[in-house]
C-alpha cells in the first residue's frame, strides 16, 4: 500500500505525502531489522518536510516519531546520526529506490 502511494504522490508532485509514504515504508524497515535503511528514509522525510516549512499530519508524525523511537534503541546514536543525515542528501527517485529495495512487490 506504501509503495503505491509512493508511486502516485511522486507522479503529482506532493512532496509532503510523499514523504509521509517513506515514514511509512520506514516503519515497515524498522519493523523488519533494516535499520540503516530506515534511518535513511527517516532522514529524507524530514528534510522533506523541513524544506517544505511544514509537518506530517498527526497519525504519520506519530508513526515517525515511533519509528524513531525504534531505531535510537537499536542503532548506536552516531550510525543513526549519519544515516538521517544520509538521508536528507537523497533526492525523491534515491528514496523511492532505497525504500523499494526491501518492499515486496505489490499485485495488481
Amino acid at each position: 500500500m506504501h509503495l503505491r502511494s509512493l508511486a502516485i504522490r511522486a507522479r503529482v508532485g506532493a512532496r509532503i505525502m510523499f514523504a509521509e509514504s517513506i515514514v511509512g515504508l520506514a516503519a515497515v524497515d524498522a519493523g523488519d531489522g533494516h535499520h540503516e535503511r530506515a534511518a535513511r528514509l527517516i532522514g529524507f522525510a524530514e528534510g522533506v518536510a523541513e524544506s517544505l516549512g511544514g509537518e506530517f499530519d498527526p497519525m504519520e508524525r506519530r508513526l515517525h516519531q515511533r519509528t524513531v523511537a525504534t531505531l535510537r534503541s537499536v542503532l548506536a546514536g552516531d550510525v543513526l546520526a549519519a544515516q538521517r543525515r544520509t538521508g536528507r542528501t537523497m533526492t525523491e527517485a534515491d528514496a523511492a529506490a532505497d525504500a523499494r529495495t526491501a518492499q515486496p512487490t505489490p499485485s495488481p
